[in-house]
């Protein structure tokens, strides 16, 4: 192994000596290690070399001041050669400025500004006044690499530029926006901390820990801060902008902190106070159920939480509120009863929509026929379900034409019938049915069907 070989848990170990008289760099890594840490490495070693390379540059001043010295003898004897010029026939009398001749000169680290001159996906070329173009790299456009530079450049546009390398094989200079862009970052992040300003940024993707968020520079966001409640599946973010504030600032080691759930807080908080002093009780909400229990549902409101009772979520009865609602889904409820002292919010969905027999009455009337399903028999008749929460019943006198000895010698749990409907009583909620009526045959007159069913009721009573 070559004895200038170094093994590194993070970019924070990197260290500036490495780099003095080295002219190539080296970088593996593992299959394991993910992709930002890699970038963040080899960000970090640029920036050494970057820093090594302005050092040495002003460790030797006599090589600069020789250089200069020879460019202007050089100078000096073009200027000798046009005086010596000047008594022959010229075509143009204006005098040159050899100024205009002086190309300025940079060095690794200098921001500058650049005119595009081509935009391409895999580079842009861009015009900083020297004699050949100068090359961004693709992975030097953006910080988010799904930014394509076709997307957001065009020819003529000025953009700032850091210097990256003097001449690549072409001769040309190579320059990076994102890190001229992350520079500036920098000095504003180090503001908005100070201020504790929200700022805003876009997902990058999942990462051990936490989520990486591009706020200009990758910056990272723990787990732990990136929801209201803890919860360890944060793919639902991917991609998404969020708001955040900045907790931690580091421009020496490249790194920022990011913190959503403050941010998040701060808007319940506000949200919760609106809530109280706008809502009244018979007024309807929108919310999302957050939390199922065996009781109920949990709604956010927007920062406060209201509860759906089980009792609540429909006419009919319901065995467990997944059969109703599922989570993360988007409901409009009755606000029922508000108590601010103890902080608690009832709400109803059943409430929302029309009474079941009410519903049943609008839709269906006497003499109408019906489909169901026998759910029930008794040694009277058979009760017919046609609508959640609405049975009806069929005596045992209106199964068929002939005598019925047993309800069961007709219809049996679970069979699907059709039936008409001889009677909707909203008042006492009693639908009567018969199967006879569909046989052609004359029914029992209604005020026999209700003596039937006063049978019924005090039989059940009993």
């Amino acid at each position: 192994m070559n004895s200038n070989t170094y093994l590194l848990t993070g970019a924070a170990e990197i260290q500036a000596e490495w780099f003095h008289q080295v002219r190539v760099v080296g970088l593996t890594a593992g299959a394991s290690v993910p992709d930002w840490i890699i970038k963040e490495v080899e960000t970090n070693v640029l920036e050494k070399e970057l820093k090594i390379n302005e050092g040495e540059a002003a460790v030797n001043p006599e090589v600069e001041e020789q250089k200069t010295t020879d460019v202007e003898k050089k100078n000096d004897q073009v200027v000798e050669e046009a005086v010596d010029t000047q008594n022959e026939p010229a075509v143009d009398h204006e005098e040159f400025d050899m100024e205009s001749f002086h190309l300025p000169r940079y060095t690794p680290g200098d921001i500058i500004q650049a005119t595009v001159v081509q935009v391409g996906n895999d580079e842009i070329l861009v015009d900083v006044g020297q004699k050949s173009e100068g090359v961004i790299p693709r992975k030097e456009f953006s910080a988010d690499s799904s930014v394509l530079p076709t997307d957001v450049l065009n020819v003529g546009d000025e953009i700032t530029v850091m210097v990256v390398r003097n001449e690549d094989q072409e001769g040309r200079l190579t320059f990076s926006k994102k890190r001229a862009d992350q520079r500036q970052h920098w000095i504003k992040f180090t503001e908005s901390l100070n201020q504790n300003e929200v700022i805003e940024g876009k997902v990058l993707e999942l990462v051990k820990g936490g989520l990486i968020v591009d706020i200009g520079v990758r910056a990272f966001m723990p787990a732990s801060l990136a929801e209201r409640r803890f919860t360890s599946d944060l793919k639902h973010l991917v991609g998404e902008t969020v708001r955040v504030r900045l907790v931690e600032v580091d421009p020496e080691k490249r790194r920022a902190i990011v913190n959503r759930k403050m941010v998040l807080e701060e808007e319940a908080v506000a949200g919760r106070d609106a809530f109280w002093q706008n809502t009244h009780e018979g007024d309807v909400v929108k919310g999302v159920v957050r939390r199922l229990t065996k009781f109920g549902a949990f709604v956010d409101l927007g920062g406060i939480d209201g509860l759906l009772h089980i009792s609540d979520l429909d006419y009919y009865r319901v065995k467990d509120p997944s059969e109703v609602v599922s989570i993360d889904q988007q409901l409009e409820l009755k606000v029922l009863k508000l108590d601010p002292d103890a902080g608690r919010i009832s709400l109803g969905l059943k409430q929302m929509k029309m009474e079941p027999w009410e519903a049943f009455a609008h839709d269906f009337a006497s003499g109408d026929v019906v489909h169901g399903t026998v759910v029930r028999i008794t040694p009277w008749g058979a009760f017919v379900n046609v609508r959640p929460g609405i049975d009806g019943l069929i005596h045992i006198s209106e199964l068929d034409n002939r005598r019925v000895e047993k309800v069961d010698d007709v219809v049996s749990v679970g069979k699907e019938v059709e039936a008409k409907i001889l009677e909707i009583d909203l008042n006492r909620k009693r639908l009567s049915l018969s199967l006879r009526a569909l046989l052609g045959e004359e029914s029992y007159d209604q005020d026999t069907m209700d003596q039937m069913i006063e049978e019924v009721q005090e039989q059940e009573n009993q």
